[in-house]
């Protein structure tokens, strides 16, 4: 059974291919004599591939029923056909299964690249991709990247949050119209005029005068009031 050729993997097919010595046989496996170049003169670069229908068998045999490794298992290049055609997930660092080093998210990115790579310039190949897209977009739209979105149509750039205007007067002017109440002045404290030793003693002499004057009337002037007066 031959598989069958789509636009994909016909591009590879129209480039000429030619057969040139080793000029290095150090960096070539061991009794590698010639290597294919494309007509412009660079090395012939293989080509992401799915797996055949045999080796689709051996693969699933290999995972569910315990059978051997087939050889073509960790062989970047050739894709199993559940993941043919299919974009990878967009990157997220809270989910491994996004990681290259996961083996079906590595095939897609692989496998995708190589559609990508294709179909630029070609509008029949582009078609086929953005159907693709739209596919994986009404599965689940978190699954494309900005650009893949903005491929489709159906990119909407994000709202911006609310940003806190830090540089905002919380103490506005007052406007003209604002009358305010002018400041209470505090009363300023009584300086008096004599020293304060004068003043206490001038009281004193005056209540001494008032006492002296009571005794007077009640006991007469001179005698015991006399006596008490000095003693005062």
């Amino acid at each position: 059974m031959t598989d069958k050729i789509g636009p994909f993997e016909n591009t590879l097919n129209k480039i000429q291919k030619k057969n040139y010595p080793v000029r290095k046989p150090g960096s070539v496996p061991p009794k590698t004599k010639t290597i294919q170049k494309y007509n412009t003169g660079g090395p012939v670069k293989v080509r992401p591939r799915v797996e055949t229908f045999e080796e689709r068998l051996s693969r699933l045999l290999y995972e569910y029923e315990d059978g051997p490794k087939p050889p073509h298992y960790d062989n970047p290049n050739i894709i199993d056909m559940e993941n043919a055609k299919q974009p990878p997930k967009k990157f997220d660092n809270n989910d491994p299964s996004t990681y290259l080093s996961e083996r079906s998210q590595r095939q897609k990115s692989v496998g995708w690249e190589a559609i990508m790579s294709s179909a630029r310039g070609n509008p029949k190949e582009m078609k086929e991709v953005r159907e693709i897209l739209r596919k994986s977009y009404k599965s689940n739209p978190e699954l494309l990247t900005d650009q893949e979105k903005k491929m489709i149509g159906v990119y909407k750039k994000p709202k911006q949050e609310n940003i806190i205007n830090t540089n905002l007067n919380i103490f506005p002017e007052p406007t003209k119209d604002i009358k305010f109440d002018p400041p209470i002045k505090e009363p300023k404290p009584v300086i008096p005029e004599k020293p304060l030793n004068e003043i206490i003693k001038e009281r004193a002499n005056l209540r001494k005068e008032l006492e002296v004057k009571q005794l007077e009337n009640q006991f007469g002037p001179g005698g015991l009031v006399n006596i008490i007066k000095d003693r005062m």
